[in-house]
């Protein structure tokens, strides 16, 4: 029996261990199942990991699940939005104490202290 079409899973290790050993002593005797066993570990190990798209197929097979999600995301969302609205309009409507200027306050309180002299009498 030739191991050629048994070298995928010899290299990744699914064979019994007597179906093993029968590889190996092909692959030690037969020039042309070695290069080939060569050939097969060079093109998995230089193989890209990932495809860089996934195939139709495979958001087809996610579609139920991504859909699910998406659908709490936009409840959660929604409640989170009326949440902060309610808080907002809740605490804007709420107002402290007025506070309100006597007609006797002097306006000119406010002063630039580096041009104005601390000694002048119409000060305070």
């Amino acid at each position: 029996m030739k191991s050629a079409d048994k070298l995928v899973e010899f290299h990744f290790g699914s064979l019994s261990e007597e179906q093993r050993l029968q590889v190996e002593r092909e692959i030690l005797t037969d020039p042309e199942i070695l290069l080939e066993y060569l050939d097969l570990k060079r093109s998995l190990e230089g193989a890209e990991l990932f495809a860089e798209k996934a195939p139709s197929a495979v958001w087809q097979r996610l579609a139920p699940h991504t859909s699910r999600r998406k659908v709490w995301w936009s409840i959660g969302l929604s409640l989170a939005t009326a949440a902060m609205a309610t808080f907002i309009l809740v605490f804007h409507s709420v107002q402290g104490p007025e506070i309100s200027q006597s007609p006797n306050v002097d306006n000119r309180a406010l002063v630039d202290s580096s041009q104005t002299d601390f000694n002048h009498p119409n000060l305070f």
